[in-house]
Formats: structure tokens, C-alpha cells, sequence
């Protein structure tokens, strides 16, 4: 039976501070590219950047991403992040 959804788990043979982060719930994110939804993170320790797959809404394209490479998008839920003019990577 596969892990249940947003459960941190180790992957097969990662080093030992790697660990991947399932979403269950989408994150609409600003990238480089355009606004994305985050399908997954890994996580590379204390020492490492982590890295978040994003697949973009408007091609579909799916492209990897350090944390400084991002933005979260509005989330009307909690009132985060009102919509702002788009940033300048």
C-alpha cells in the first residue's frame, strides 16, 4: 500500500537528511515560468536547498525549483498574500 498523501518519507537510497514531502492539498505558487502548483518537495537538510516540482498551469510543464526561486500565490483560505503585480526574476 503506497503512503498516504503529505506524509515526509525517505526515499530508497537518499542520503539520510533527504526526504520527499507529498502535497495533499494544492500550493499555487509564482515562478520564473509563470503561476504553478507544487506537486511535491525535497527536502535536502539543514546544509542543502530545497527542491520544489511545480507544474505550470499555463503549459503544463512540469520544472524543478530552489525555495529562493518561488513565491507563494494568493490563498484567498487564509488571507495570505494578496494578489500583487507579478515579481521580476
Amino acid at each position: 500500500m503506497p503512503p498516504p498523501s503529505s506524509t515526509i518519507h525517505r526515499q530508497g537510497n537518499a542520503p539520510s537528511g533527504m526526504h520527499s514531502f507529498e502535497l495533499r492539498d494544492p500550493i499555487e505558487v509564482d515562478t520564473p515560468h509563470g503561476r504553478g502548483i507544487v506537486l511535491y518537495i525535497t527536502v535536502y537538510g539543514v546544509h542543502g536547498n530545497d527542491m520544489w516540482c511545480v507544474a505550470n498551469k499555463q503549459d503544463g510543464r512540469i520544472r524543478h525549483y530552489e525555495t529562493t526561486q518561488l513565491q507563494l500565490a494568493f490563498n484567498g483560505a487564509i488571507a495570505m498574500n494578496p494578489p500583487m503585480p507579478a515579481r521580476q526574476f
